[in-house]
Order: structure tokens, then C-alpha cells, then sequence
């Protein structure tokens, strides 16, 4: 190896000299240090792959529980190593070093951090796997297939489910159905149990007997525990989790499982054509509603059963197929259990709603047509704030602006023409949509005219919300003015500012763009995700997932 080569050289006759000299001896103590770290590093990584067995996936519907906990032991030992080489790279003093000299140093330090929380990560679940796979008694798991072609804030409505099980490691399918199953099955009198801020927020919308709004809430553990307790007064048995998953998410497991066919499809489902398939072309398919809804049962049966008969690949390649899934909220995990519910937020697949200590924006969406219409949806946020370190205010607003570029005609009425109480016109998308933020609403204007909104708190962040109406091939524009207490925190030489940007699962990615300025005696300096402009700092982009900004304040 490269390392192993360079540190030999070290230590050759040539070299020495280097160790007597004043300046080029902490050239050669970090050259020493750096190159005989990377030799022990890079055999550790080595002993990590062979220790990822392969036998430790999903294979024929069975995972080897005891490979699972046999991970633990070189995990551990891989965590000696890489605490060593902590100590030894924390040694070394760059300020001497030359910066690319220097460089190498701090990369080698992030990659060696990064090793020890993954070895960390990877010893919990190594302990916390085996009971989820049914080590000790029989796991059963509600599996949500959720579809953003009708939006809700966690994603979009329940359209079919899934019960499956593991019972010592083996995997298997209980039942499937549809959400109209779960509202007309089990006792008709249900209580809706969950965390106190759902039930208070959204009791309104009857999601006890009335699955669609079940995914109202963005924050899906709240969700999770929702549907834990609602399954079993709809006619199902007790679970133990959750499984969230939309078209994207079974796009990419069908890049794990090879294509599916299914009965009634002249092609099989696969990575490449799943996700626009369940998004729109089931409705435009099939001649009856009928046939359409027995197709997606029969699907997620296929999927389901090409699970149980698969050899899945070794874990890394499942993390690599499903990582970008679960960063956009298109795969999330809930468990009854407290160990196991720590772990899934520890691998950043909880779906939790974001509690950041700083500034906070997010928009929620949600259909409230009754239709699959959010397909033609398209959103855009401007965000702008100025802050007063003076005063200890902030003041601003966010501008949302929801374009509807869906038909009048020409497509199936359940895509384009609303149902329920609230019926709209054909291509008119009727939007229930709210923003969270820790400001305060001064006043709230749709296309220039003041409108009122409903407040109230959730998830410790205010939201205010609202329904708006949005012809065919046309745009709305929400501007929410908002003012506070600056989000600011004190720190040497000024003020560090933080906005976390929460996306909601759409089908669409958001155009945005933050904004920020500083009080007259203030300067703006970006940090991250900003860049200087106009006097403050502005960025943003095209967005499909959750971002951060930052910047710094400093008196002038």
C-alpha cells in the first residue's frame, strides 16, 4: 500500500537527518504520523469490508441474525484502532505545516472521524437489529405506501398497505390492502391516540376513520404512533413499527430486487420506470377505477414477494441504492420500541420533524381536492429577513408562490376533478398550505389581497395555514409577513445566524431563495450555503431536500 511505502521511506537512512533539523522536524513528526495512521487505516478498512459478510442481508426472505450480531466483535475492534488514530492525528500541530501539508492532515482527521461514528453506528445495529428481525418473538410492521401525487405534509396519502413479519430472521407477507379497507374495517367507534400536538392539530380532519389524513402531520414518528394505534381498531392486529415508502422509495428497492413483473402489465416494474408508473400512468392505464386499484394490490404483492425470494446485496450496496431515498423523506422508519426508534433517528431514517435551535422555515402542502393532481404542482419560496442585533428583532417574510399546470380536460376525473365535500372545478387544485416558523405572523396576503390565517404551534414551532384555490394553468402567491426575536447567537466577534430549510417528500423539487440582510451599523458575511450580494447574502437553488444556511453578523 501507498501509506506503508511512505512511512518505510521515513525511515530510511536519507530521512533521518530530517530529525535534527529544528523546522523540518515537525515535517517529519507529522509526515511520520500522517503516513503511518494511513497504513493502519487503510488495513482497518480492509478488515471492515471482510467483516461486512454478505450473509448479513435479506437472502431467500432470510437474514442470519447471528451474522448480524457477529458484526459487533471487528466493529469493536475497529474502534480501538480508530481511537488510536484520533490520538495520534490529534498530535500533530499543522500550524507549522504547510497548507497542503496541513490539508492532508485535517482530510485525514474528518475521514477518520467519520469512521468512528459509522463503526458506532454500525455496533448498535449490530445489537439492535436481531430483536427487529424477530430474534425474540415475531415482529409485525405496518408498511405505508404512500403516494405525492395527493399530498399530505409527511408525503401523501396512505393508498395501499402492507403487514409483514419477521419471525427469527424470516420474512414474510400478512396481508395487504387498501386505505378504504381501513376506514370501513375494525369497530366503528375508534379514539384517535398519538402525541397530544397531533391529535390537537389535526382531531378536525377525522384521521381515526378516515385514513387519507392519517399523513397529515410532517413529523413521522407522531404519524407512526398514529397508525400503531389506529391499525388495530380498523380490523388489524397490534404492530411493532412503521415502514413509510412512496414511488421513488420503490424505485429504488426494485434497483436492489431486479425488475417485477406484474399480472395485467405488458412490462415489468423497475428502477427506471416505477416511480412515474405509481405517480401517473396507473391512472391513465387502466379503463376502470376497479382494475387500476386491483393492479396496485397485485404489484405490492409482486414487490413483496420478489423480497422474500431475492438475494439481496451486501450492505453497503443497500445503503449506497437506498441513502438518497431515506435523505429526502421518501423512506422513513418507526418502531414501538425505544432502542430501536433511537437507532433509526441515529441513521437519519425517523422522518423526525427538524427542532433546530435557530431560524426555521418550512412549507407544507397538502391536497384538500380529493384528487391526484399535485403531479402538475410546482412550488417556489422566497425567504427574506433582516436582522437588528441592536433591538434583538428580526422582520421579513416568506413569499410561496404554487403554480397549477394541470389540464381542464383530457385526463381521468379522479386525476383532475375534485370529490368530497369540497368539490372544485375540473383542473383546479384546492391546497391546504402552511408555513412553520419560530416568528410571529404580522399579516398574510394571497395575489396582493389581505387574508386571514389560522394559527397555532406544533412540533414547538409556530405554523400558520390556510387554503387557497389555484386554477388550471395558473399561480398563486401566499406572502406571510413575520417578525421576532432574532435568531442569533452571541459568538466572538459578532453574531452566528442559522436557517434550517425543512423540505416536504413532493413530487417536485422547490425553487429557492434566502435572503438576508443586517440592520443599519451591521455588516452580513455568508458562511454556508450563502454568498455575498447586494449588501447581504443570498443562495438557494433547486431543492429536493432539507438545507441549511448560515452566516455571520458583525458590528460595522
Amino acid at each position: 500500500m501507498s501509506f506503508d511505502r511512505a512511512h518505510a521511506r521515513l525511515d530510511s537512512w536519507i530521512a533521518r537527518p530530517a530529525a535534527v533539523v529544528p523546522i523540518t522536524t515537525e515535517y517529519e513528526r507529522a509526515l511520520r504520523t500522517l503516513t503511518g495512521t494511513g497504513a493502519e487505516l487503510a488495513l482497518e478498512g480492509e478488515t471492515l469490508i471482510r467483516s461486512a459478510n454478505p450473509g448479513a442481508t435479506l437472502r431467500h426472505g432470510h437474514v442470519a441474525i447471528s451474522e448480524v450480531r457477529a458484526l459487533a466483535q471487528p466493529l469493536a475492534a475497529a474502534t480501538v484502532d480508530l481511537d488510536r488514530a484520533q490520538a495520534q492525528l490529534g498530535r500533530i500541530d499543522t500550524t507549522w505545516l504547510v497548507p497542503p501539508l496541513a490539508n492532508k492532515v485535517h482530510d485525514l482527521q474528518d475521514r477518520v472521524a467519520r469512521a468512528r461514528r459509522e463503526a458506532a453506528t454500525g455496533i448498535e445495529a449490530a445489537h439492535v437489529l436481531p430483536a427487529l428481525f424477530g430474534a425474540d418473538a415475531t415482529r409485525h410492521y405496518f408498511v405505508a405506501f404512500q403516494t405525492p401525487s395527493e399530498e399530505r405534509a409527511n408525503g401523501g396519502i396512505i393508498g395501499n398497505y402492507a403487514v409483514v413479519s419477521f419471525t427469527n430472521g424470516s420474512f414474510d407477507l400478512v396481508q395487504s390492502g387498501r386505505n378504504t379497507d381501513l376506514n370501513k374495517g375494525g369497530s366503528a367507534h375508534r379514539t384517535l391516540t398519538g402525541p397530544a400536538g397531533y391529535v390537537r392539530r389535526y382531531a378536525r380532519f377525522q384521521p381515526e376513520s378516515t385514513w387519507q389524513n392519517v399523513t397529515m402531520s410532517p413529523d413521522f414518528p407522531s404519524v407512526g404512533r398514529v397508525i400503531a394505534g389506529l391499525y388495530p381498531q380498523s380490523g388489524g392486529a397490534p404492530v411493532d413499527g412503521v415502514i413509510s415508502v412512496d414511488p421513488y422509495a420503490v424505485a429504488a428497492i426494485l434497483k436492489l430486487t431486479g425488475p417485477v413483473p406484474v399480472p395485467g402489465l405488458p412490462f415489468a416494474l423497475d428502477a427506471k420506470n416505477a416511480a412515474k408508473f405509481l405517480l401517473h400512468d396507473q391512472y391513465t392505464t387502466f379503463a376502470s377505477n376497479g382494475r387500476r386499484i386491483d393492479f396496485l394490490g397485485e404489484a405490492i404483492d409482486a414487490v413483496i414477494h420478489r423480497l422474500k425470494t431475492a438475494n439481496l446485496p451486501k450492505i453497503s450496496t443497500i445503503a449506497q441504492a437506498l441513502g438518497p431515498v431515506v435523505s429526502a423523506g421518501r423512506l422513513k422508519l418507526f418502531s414501538a420500541h425505544a432502542t430501536e426508534q433511537h437507532f433509526f433517528a441515529r441513521i437519519g431514517a425517523a422522518g423526525a420533524f427538524p427542532q433546530p435551535t435557530g431560524d426555521f422555515a418550512a412549507v407544507t402542502t397538502q391536497n384538500a381536492s380529493g384528487n391526484k393532481i399535485d403531479i402538475f404542482e410546482h412550488r417556489s419560496v422566497h425567504y427574506d429577513l433582516t436582522l437588528d442585533p441592536a433591538s434583538g428583532r428580526a422582520t421579513g417574510s416568506a413569499t410561496i408562490t404554487l403554480r397549477n399546470d394541470a389540464p381542464d380536460s383530457g385526463l381521468p376525473p379522479l386525476v383532475i376533478s375534485g370529490s368530497g365535500p369540497n368539490p372544485t372545478r375540473s383542473g383546479t387544485s384546492r391546497v391546504y398550505v402552511s408555513l412553520y416558523s419560530p416568528l410571529a405572523l404580522q399579516r398574510a396576503t394571497v395575489d396582493g389581497n389581505r387574508v386571514p390565517l389560522d394559527t397555532a404551534t406544533e412540533l414547538g414551532h409556530n405554523v400558520f395555514s390556510g387554503f387557497v384555490l389555484i386554477p388550471s394553468h395558473r399561480s398563486v402567491t401566499l406572502r406571510v409577513d413575520l417578525a421576532g426575536r432574532a435568531p442569533l447567537r452571541r459568538v466572538d466577534g459578532g453574531w452566528e445566524y442559522d436557517l434550517s430549510l425543512w423540505h416536504q417528500p413532493t413530487i417536485g423539487t422547490d425553487a429557492v431563495t434566502v435572503t438576508v440582510h443586517a440592520a443599519a451599523g451591521y455588516s452580513i458575511h455568508p458562511k454556508k450555503a450563502l454568498r455575498a450580494q447586494d449588501g447581504g447574502v443570498s443562495g438557494g437553488g433547486s431543492l429536493s431536500a432539507s438545507e441549511t444556511f448560515a452566516a455571520t453578523v458583525k458590528a460595522r
